[in-house]
């Protein structure tokens, strides 16, 4: 009679653990694949004009990322932040905060480009160069649905820097103190 059954309980006990497995290795799964950065920058206003002053990098994956430099864009016009001399190794679940090169102002074809920053609305995109290609990061602290846009080819921004005994500084100040 005990033989009549569909699954023997042999049957049973190796199936359900492999059933019961399934969901938390697809799981592990999932977070170990692919590459998951979220971003957060500082907007400043100085003496050396609007600017992003520094930019917070979170990785959210369980592997490390191997970073060769940081582009933002913004209405379409890409800004080279920050190119590293040696690449930068983000570790899983590490946090960390970039300082770009201060710049005295950018030029988009050959004219003064200033970046149409708006506060309260994220219309900044960051991604990352990574040996493989490029990665859009996702914003640290997310916008609702309807301003995420898809990604289109950009046109690039340039930076200057005027430097005064090794300072950088914006020569359209009013004012230039030397120390």
């Amino acid at each position: 009679m005990a033989c009549d059954l569909i699954f023997s309980f042999q049957e049973f006990f190796k199936l359900v653990p492999g059933l019961a497995i399934f969901p938390f290795s697809f799981y592990l799964a999932v977070k170990k694949i692919g590459t998951g950065v979220s971003f957060s920058y500082v907007w400043s206003v100085s003496s050396i004009g609007e600017r992003i002053s520094s930019v917070v990098l979170v990785n959210r994956k369980d592997r490390p990322v191997i970073i060769k430099g940081i582009i933002a864009e913004c209405g379409g016009v890409e800004i080279d932040l920050h190119t590293f001399q040696e690449p930068l190794i983000l570790k899983a679940y590490e946090a960390i905060r970039v300082v770009p090169e201060p710049y005295s102002f950018l030029t988009f074809k050959g004219e003064k480009w200033v970046i149409p920053h708006k506060p309260g609305k994220p219309n900044i995109d960051l991604f990352l160069v990574l040996p493989d290609g490029r990665h859009k990061c996702k914003p640290l602290f997310k916008a609702p649905w309807y301003f995420v846009k898809k990604y289109r080819p950009a046109l690039s921004a340039s930076k200057h820097k005027v430097t005064h005994n090794g300072i950088v500084y914006n020569p359209e100040a009013t004012k230039f103190i030397v120390l």
